[in-house]
């Protein structure tokens, strides 16, 4: 017999790369695994296994390649795959006599090959079962045929596998698990990814297997079952089949019967081979009998794998759909189960897998992967640390009428992905989301949510290093959108999700992009402050509070508030947006409990109103690129959006006790703010003032008087008191009136002792409208220095030393 297998021998052990066994489809997969367990079963217990990188599986035996050709051909003797409960398995009952007929008939008799002693057992066992519960009315016949079916059928087929477990060896028992599961509350016929008891629609797979291996061969007949059932020899083709099996080649391979769901290709159809409609299947029956044997694998754990208060059996790798990560993908079709089928590029021995597969656990933090978005999040980890470095992804899909498919959605590999463990603190909110969004009553802007933020958790746990940061901003930001088709409408009736719990500040280190948009966003999101109650929990007015509808209370307790009066946010329209947002805090600047400072540096974030407090600053140059609609307002606003989940008070927390040793950042002041000045010499003030504006773009004089007027309390008047803010200014801005605006805010000015340079400043209602808008943009101390400088002559907050 030719050899067209790759072999390379080291001493008494060979290496054989079977290019007949892939990843893909799983047919083939299914088939590699068979090769293993019937070699380590009956001929080499020794035999190790791997896949390479280029996906083919290989074998170390002390068998060279036709030695092992001959051992499938003369010695291999097949598992039985016995459903007896079905149909078509052959059982009829004739004369109150329960008969085999049908294919599996020419294994019941007396004269059968040894090779096929199991199956003969094996039926004989369930035959006399069968007889048993007829005759004490158990069953019934209906027509010569067994009734397995109704309630009272249901109890007949539990009561048929529990007595062919007890009866059935060793080897026989994990294939028998892999059809009909025993769980905790009586067996499962349907639990099963592939086999679901037995059948596919009107696909038998009992019938199918014994069909070819021993059916009936027709005159002239080129290509049929495998074996003679009486002698055990092969058929003159069998020989050819195997080859192509193993090795991927060979002749004529093909067979008249369709191997279902594992090889959605054989099924014939519209492009499944020449021509526009192929009805001929295209499968070689040695695949589906030495996928029989390798199903054994992902049998091993059906009985052990539980969890806790959950009933139900569960399978190595197998988890429920996600319907994300292949755009064939769709949360309305009929899917059984996603599986999860691991490849490893280590030599491993029989027991040794079996073993990793009985085990079959995938962790993702402190729980086990349910779904397939899990499951791809523990592979960024090393959840599966195993030994495995790829895994191949298969649904278990209706896609041919009522029968099913294993649709592969690609391969995806393990590797170490740390920062995809910021999910894990989002574990519970999005299993609510999941919940909620896989229900018809889900409306469509929540399931497109949905859809996105899976798509983009599948492409960041899959992402390469120089794309981390890139595909951990999608996802962030798909966050955002998920939320916002969240929440609920007034008057609707309490939400089933809460929002989310305020984000770690890692979040914002990861995704911390070099863009003027980001900067003025991050600066924006960063103001909050606290309104402290005698009688009631104290309450933070971040920015969050205004994009959405939220009360968010301290410590970090988030919840909906659809009646919120604080949520003036319009999307899509970002310069309303943030006068609103500047409007609405003035009103409630009187509540705010003065936050201590902590610090006074050049680089301290400056807000607009006293009592806030801001983690980021914006540069003068970003501000004048927004006033001068110099960026993208809606990269902006969808950034303020999304950092606005951010938890800024913990960050300012932090901040505190990195300079003092203590998170009292929320301790109470209540007398007015008097802050203290910078003590620079001229060199270092004019240094400051370089660096905080380095002149890129002229400074907007209408911006620079009316934010001297809105300084958060850092600019004194000459008795050193903070300048009281005045919300007639960022009115008059906002509709408009620059010139009025201009006058009043030099008059404030002049009135705390000051004499501004300019005073009205005629520019457009448009550009008016911005720079109300940017008034709610934190700078720098520094920058409010340069502002000083330019508008007042001279910087009030900072002592010359000479």
């Amino acid at each position: 017999m030719a050899n067209s297998s790759n072999s390379v021998r080291d001493g008494a052990v060979v290496r054989l790369r079977l290019a007949g066994c892939s990843p893909r489809p799983l047919l083939h997969y299914l088939k590699a695994l068979g090769v293993l367990c019937a070699v380590a079963r009956q001929k080499d217990p020794s035999v190790r296994c791997r896949w390479d990188p280029e996906g083919v599986f290989e074998v170390q035996t002390a068998l060279s390649a036709p030695e092992l050709e001959r051992f499938f051909l003369d010695e291999y003797r097949p598992t039985p795959l016995l459903t007896p409960w079905n149909k078509d398995m052959g059982f009829r009952v004739q004369d109150g006599a329960v008969q085999m007929t049908g294919t599996y008939a020419v294994f019941a008799g007396s004269k059968v090959a040894p090779r096929f002693s199991h199956i003969r057992d094996a039926i004989q066992t369930a035959q006399r079962f069968l007889q048993g519960m007829l005759s004490r009315g158990l069953v019934t016949a209906k027509k010569g045929k067994l009734e397995l079916s109704g309630r009272e059928g249901a109890k007949a087929k539990e009561l048929l596998a529990l007595a062919l477990r007890n009866e059935l060896g060793d080897e026989l028992i994990d294939l028998l698990d892999s059809v009909a599961v025993l769980t905790a509350s009586g067996f499962d016929f349907g639990a099963s990814p592939i086999w679901t008891g037995g059948n596919d629609g009107r696909l038998e797979f009992s019938s199918l297997y014994a069909r070819i291996l021993a059916g009936k061969v027709r005159r002239n007949q080129s290509v049929g079952p495998l074996f003679d059932p009486v002698t055990g020899s092969p058929h003159p083709w069998t020989a050819t089949m195997l080859q192509a099996a193993l090795h991927g080649s060979g002749g004529p391979s093909q067979m008249s019967d369709t191997t279902g769901l594992f090889n959605p290709i054989a099924t014939g159809g519209p492009n499944a081979g020449p021509g526009y409609r192929n009805t001929t299947p295209l499968a070689n029956p040695w695949d589906f009998v030495l996928a029989v044997e390798g199903s054994r694998m992902l049998a091993g754990a059906a009985t052990r794998r539980y969890r806790g208060v959950r009933s139900g059996p569960a399978f190595p790798f197998c988890v429920r759909l996600t319907p994300a990560g292949h755009p064939s993908l769709s949360d309305r079709e009929n899917v059984r189960a996603e599986l999860w089928l691991p490849l490893w590029n280590q030599w491993a021995g029989y027991d040794e897998l079996k073993a990793l597969f009985a085990e079959g656990r995938v962790q993702v933090g402190r729980r086990h992967a349910e779904r397939g978005v899990d499951f791809v999040r523990a592979l960024a980890r090393l959840g599966t640390d195993r030994g495995f470095t790829r895994y191949e992804r298969y649904t278990i899909a209706e896609r041919n009428g009522q029968s099913h498919l294993a649709v592969a959605l690609g391969s995806f590999k393990a590797g170490y992905r740390q920062n995809t463990r910021l999910l894990d603190a989002l574990d519970d909110w999005i299993s609510n989301v999941q919940r909620v969004a896989g229900t018809e009553q889900a409306p469509a802007s929540l399931r497109s949510a949905w859809r996105r933020f899976l798509d983009l958790t599948f492409a960041w746990c899959q992402a390469e290093a120089d794309r981390d940061r890139q595909r951990a901003a999608a996802v962030l930001r798909s966050l955002a959108e998920l939320e916002h088709a969240l929440i609920p409408r007034r008057g609707a009736p309490e939400h089933r999700v809460p929002p989310i719990h305020p984000l770690a500040a890692s979040w914002l280190q990861l995704v911390g992009d070099h863009t003027p948009e980001f900067r003025i966003a991050q600066a924006v999101s960063s103001v909050f402050a606290r309104t402290r109650a005698e009688k009631a929990r104290d309450r933070f007015d971040a920015m969050r509070g205004h994009v959405e509808p939220i009360c968010w209370y301290d410590p970090a307790d988030v919840h909906w508030a659809p009646d919120s009066v604080n949520c003036v946010w319009v999307r899509g329209q970002l310069v309303s947006s943030l006068t609103a947002v500047l409007h609405r805090r003035l009103l409630c600047a009187d509540q705010w409990t003065h936050e201590q400072r902590v610090w006074f540096e050049a680089e301290t974030p400056v807000p607009t109103l006293a009592g806030e407090l801001a983690l980021r600053a914006a540069s003068l140059d970003d501000v004048v690129a927004f006033i001068d609609q110099g960026m993208n307002d809606a990269e902006v606003e969808q950034w303020i959006l999304t950092l606005s989940l951010i938890d800024w008070p913990r960050v300012a927390a932090r901040a505190t006790a990195r300079r003092t040793g203590r998170e009292d950042v929320g301790a109470s002041v209540q007398q007015p703010i008097r802050v203290p000045r910078l003590s620079l010499s001229t060199d270092q003030l004019a240094a400051l003032i370089e660096k905080a504006y380095p002149r890129n773009r002229p400074l907007h004089p209408l911006y620079g008087l009316l934010r001297l007027c809105l300084s958060g309390g850092y600019l004194p008047d000459r008795m050193g008191r903070p300048i009281p803010p005045d919300a007639q200014l960022v009115r008059l801005a906002a509709a408009g009136r620059a010139v009025e605006a201009g006058r009043r805010a030099a008059r404030r000015l002049r009135a705390a002792g000051y004499k501004p340079r300019v005073s009205a400043v005629p520019v457009s209602a448009a550009e008016a409208r911005r720079v109300a808008a940017a008034l709610l943009i934190p700078i720098s101390l520094g920058s409010l220095a340069v502002l000083a400088d330019q508008i007042l002559g001279e910087v009030p907050m900072v002592e010359v030393v000479h």
